[in-house]
C-alpha cells in the first residue's frame, strides 16, 4: 500500500474542501422554515369554531317548557353544531400520521365543555339538589366549627365537607355557588387526565389511550360528577390506580431476570387453581425506578387511600377489590398498601363512623336476603315517569349494555393477544358491591362508575383491533361513532333537567325562607328536588315527603297532618318533578296549595304564581 506524500495529501484535502457540502438525505427542514399546512391547522380551527358556537347556545336556549326528554328538547342547533365540530376536531387530530399531544389535550377540553359543560353554560345555578345539600353541610361546619352530630349520616365521612369548610374560611367566606355550578365539567376534565394516565401503560401507543378517554367521557351519563364526596374520591381513586399501573407497575418472575419455566407444548394443562397458586407464589420483580421515586409514589398512594376512606363509605370497598386483584396478580410493587387500606378502613369505621353504625347498623351491613329486591329496584324501579322519561331511562340502559359489550369484545382481543384477563377482572370486581344494599337502586350506577375506566380501556382495545382489520373504513366509523356517542351523552345526561335543574331565583327564595325561619323550624317541600338544606342544615328540619302525596293525588292535607311543618315551600322544579316523574296532572302543586290554604291552618307568606311560601297559622 502506497503512502501518499505530504504534497499529495495537501492536494486531496484541497479538493475535498472545494466540493460543495451536500445535506444528508434524512435531514429535516429547520424549525424556522417549517410551514403550517391546512391539515395541521384543521383540528384547531374546528375546535375554535365549536367554542364560537357556545355564546349563541347560551343566548338561544330557553329552559321553560322542558318535558320528560329534558335538555335536548330546548337546545338550539348551535349546540349540536358545537358537539359535531368538537368531535370532528378530536377525530381529525387522532387520525393524523403523528397526533400532537397538545392539540389532543385542547380538543378534548373543548369536547368536555361542549357536552358535559352544557348545563353549566345554559343554566343560572348548579343542578342536582344534593349539591346544595352538601353546601349546607359545609356552612354548618363553618358556623359551628365542628362536625354536627345527629344531622345526617354523611357526616360520618366528613373529609370532603371539612376540606371545603376550611377553603371557604381561608378565602374569607367565599360564596361557593359558582363552584357548584362549574364542578361537573372541571371534575370530568380531571377524570379524563387520570383515565389517560391509566390507559397509556395498559394500551401503549398514542391513539389507543385517547380513544379510551373519549369512550370514558362519552359513556359517563351517570352524573356522579357534581359537587360531592363521590366526585372527589373518584379523582383520588383514578390517581391511585394510575400510580399502580404506572410508576409502581411490575410483573412476577425471578428478581434476577428469569421467568417461571414454561411447560412443554404437549404437556397436559394444569388445573386452574394450581395455575393461580403457582402464579401467586412467583416473586414480584422490583420496578426499574429510583428509590426516591418509589418512596414518593408510595406516600402519594397511601395519602390517597386515607383520604378516600374518610371521604366516602362505598368507594373504599370497590377500590379495595381492585387493589387486592392487582396484588394477587403481582402487578405493582408494594402489596402492603392493601394492609394500609384495610387498617385505615376498620379504624375509621369503628371510631370515626361510630355514630352511624351504632344507630343504623342495618345500613352498615346491608341485607343479603334482599339482594333480588335491590337488583329489581336498581333495574326496574327507576322506570317511572312520562313517555319522555321512559325513553331516557331505556337509553341509559342501552348505553350501559353497549359499553359492556364493547368491553367484552376488547377483553377477548386482549386475551388472544397476551393471554391476560386482568383488565376485564378489574372492571368486573366492583360488581360485588351489589351485596351491600344501603344504596338501594343506585348501587348499579356506582358499580358502572367504578368499572368505567377499565371498560373504556377494553373498548379502545376492541376499536383498535377493528381499525387494524378494516383500515379504510376505520376513520369514518370512528368519527361517526364518536358523534353519535356524544350526542347521546347530551340527551341522556340532560334527561332529568326538567326537575333537577335549579334556577338562581329558586336559590335566592330558598335562602330567604331559611334565613327567616326560627331555630328548630320544620320546613316541608312538596317534592324531593329544589335547592333545599343549602343553609341552616343543623338547626332546622327540612324534609321532602310530598312525592307520595303527588302520587296519591288528593292526600296533601294528610301529609301535612303527618309532618306538621311550620313552613311549606313550593318551587317550579317541584311542580316539574310531579308532572314528569310521577305523572301528576299539570298544576298539581297549585291544587295542593289551595287544599292547604283551605284547612285554615296556613297562610300565604309569598305567592309569585310558580313560587309559593306558606306559613303555619296555629301552633303545633
Amino acid at each position: 500500500m502506497a503512502i501518499p506524500t505530504s504534497s499529495e495529501g495537501s492536494r486531496r484535502l484541497a479538493t475535498l474542501r472545494s466540493r460543495p457540502a451536500t445535506a444528508p438525505a434524512t435531514s429535516h427542514r429547520p424549525a424556522a422554515q417549517r410551514t403550517v399546512t391546512p391539515a395541521d391547522a384543521l383540528p384547531v380551527v374546528l375546535a375554535l369554531a365549536a367554542l364560537a358556537c357556545l355564546p349563541m347556545v347560551v343566548r338561544a336556549t330557553r329552559l321553560d317548557g322542558m318535558g320528560g326528554l329534558g335538555l335536548a328538547t330546548v337546545l338550539p342547533l348551535w349546540a349540536w353544531a358545537a358537539i359535531v365540530l368538537a368531535v370532528v376536531a378530536c377525530a381529525t387530530e387522532i387520525l393524523r400520521a403523528r397526533p400532537r399531544s397538545a392539540v389532543l389535550v385542547g380538543t378534548t377540553a373543548v369536547l368536555v365543555l361542549c357536552t358535559t359543560g352544557l348545563p353549566s353554560l345554559v343554566e343560572s345555578a348548579a343542578r342536582v339538589p344534593s349539591a346544595w345539600v352538601h353546601l349546607g353541610f359545609i356552612e354548618a361546619i363553618v358556623e359551628t366549627g365542628q362536625i354536627p352530630s345527629g344531622v345526617d349520616s354523611r357526616f360520618a365521612w366528613p373529609g370532603f365537607f371539612a376540606q371545603w369548610a376550611w377553603l371557604s374560611e381561608a378565602s374569607g367566606g367565599l360564596a361557593l355557588d359558582g363552584v357548584l355550578r362549574w364542578t361537573p365539567p372541571v371534575v370530568v376534565a380531571v377524570w379524563a387526565v387520570a383515565v389517560h394516565a391509566i390507559a397509556r401503560p395498559l394500551l401503549g401507543g398514542v391513539r389507543g389511550p385517547w380513544v379510551a378517554v373519549w369512550l370514558f367521557l362519552g359513556a359517563n351519563w351517570i352524573e356522579q360528577d357534581y359537587f360531592s364526596p363521590q366526585a372527589t374520591v373518584i379523582v383520588l381513586t383514578l390517581a391511585l390506580l394510575a400510580c399502580l399501573v404506572g410508576p409502581l407497575a411490575t410483573t412476577r418472575g425471578d428478581p434476577a431476570g428469569g421467568t417461571w419455566p414454561v411447560p412443554a407444548p404437549d404437556s397436559p394443562r394444569a388445573p386452574w387453581l394450581r395455575r393461580i397458586v403457582a402464579t401467586a407464589l412467583l416473586p414480584v420483580r422490583r420496578p426499574d425506578r429510583d428509590v426516591d421515586q418509589v418512596l414518593l409514589t408510595w406516600a402519594v398512594v397511601a395519602l390517597c387511600l386515607v383520604t378516600v376512606v374518610i371521604d366516602h363509605p362505598l368507594t373504599p370497598f370497590a377500590l379495595g377489590a381492585q387493589l387486592v386483584l392487582l396484588a394477587l396478580a403481582g402487578r405493582f410493587w408494594g402489596r402492603w398498601l392493601v394492609v394500609v387500606l384495610v387498617v385505615v378502613e376498620l379504624t375509621w369505621f369503628v371510631l370515626g363512623a361510630r355514630e352511624f353504625w351504632t344507630s343504623r347498623l342495618d345500613l352498615a351491613i346491608g341485607d343479603l336476603g334482599d339482594l333480588v329486591g335491590a337488583l329489581a329496584e336498581a333495574l326496574f324501579g327507576r322506570f317511572v315517569g312520562d313517555p319522555g322519561q321512559l325513553v331516557i331511562k331505556a337509553g341509559r340502559v342501552v348505553m350501559a349494555l353497549a359499553t359492556v359489550a364493547l368491553a367484552v369484545a376488547g377483553a377477548w382481543v386482549r386475551r388472544r393477544r397476551n393471554g391476560s384477563w386482568l383488565i376485564a377482572l378489574l372492571a368486573a370486581v366492583p360488581a360485588g358491591l351489589v351485596l351491600g344494599q344501603s344504596y338501594g337502586g343506585e348501587i348499579l350506577l356506582r358499580v358502572l362508575l367504578y368499572s368505567l375506566p377499565f371498560l373504556a380501556v377494553l373498548g379502545a382495545e376492541a376499536i383498535r383491533e377493528a381499525a387494524r382489520r378494516r383500515p379504510r373504513a376505520g376513520p369514518v366509523v370512528l368519527t361517526v361513532g364518536l358523534v353519535a356517542l356524544f350526542a347521546s351523552l347530551v340527551v341522556l345526561r340532560g334527561g332529568n333537567e326538567a326537575y333537577l335543574g335549579v334556577t338562581a331565583r329558586e336559590v335566592a327564595v330558598s335562602r330567604e325562607v331559611l334565613d327567616a325561619a326560627p331555630p328548630g323550624a320544620r320546613i316541608l317541600r312538596l317534592a324531593n328536588t329544589g335547592p333545599m338544606r343549602l343553609t341552616r342544615a343543623a338547626d332546622t328540619v327540612q324534609v321532602g315527603s310530598a312525592p307520595e302525596c303527588a302520587r296519591l293525588g288528593d292526600d296533601v292535607v294528610g301529609c301535612l297532618r303527618r309532618d306538621r311543618p311550620d313552613i311549606v315551600l313550593v318551587l317550579p322544579s317541584m311542580e316539574a318533578e310531579g308532572v314528569v316523574l310521577h305523572n301528576a296532572p299539570p298544576g298539581w302543586s297549585r291544587a295542593a296549595v289551595n287544599a292547604i290554604l283551605a284547612t285554615g291552618q296556613y297562610r300565604a307568606l309569598r305567592d309569585d304564581g310558580d313560587i309559593v311560601v306558606l306559613g303555619r297559622e296555629v301552633p303545633r
